[in-house]
């Protein structure tokens, strides 16, 4: 314990107005190179999840197919989303 506190009260962290502004405008930076990947994946989730709930409420012939594009869009496996389909499909009967 008495290392842990001579290392921490000889270590000085400062930083000037400038670094802090620098630091910030490097993760903006960052946040908006990657703003782009992270919208598109979300809108594609957002879609399959609008078109299935719809099936899901229409009662439609191809609601197994867009369940399992959905759930399997949300990174269940095959299983899991034959689960959750049945699961959805016995609460809304």
């Amino acid at each position: 314990m008495e290392i842990f506190l001579n290392i921490s009260n000889n270590l000085r962290f400062t930083m000037s107005v400038k670094e802090i502004v620098f630091s910030m405008m490097a993760v903006m930076v960052i946040v908006f190179a990657l703003f782009p990947f992270f919208r598109k994946r979300e809108v594609k989730r957002n879609n399959l999840e609008v078109k299935y709930f719809d099936a899901l409420r229409a009662k439609s012939e191809n609601l197994t197919e867009l369940g399992l594009e959905y759930y399997m869009n949300l990174g269940l496996d095959e299983e899991g989303a034959k689960r959750s389909i049945e699961n959805d499909m016995a609460h809304t009967k």
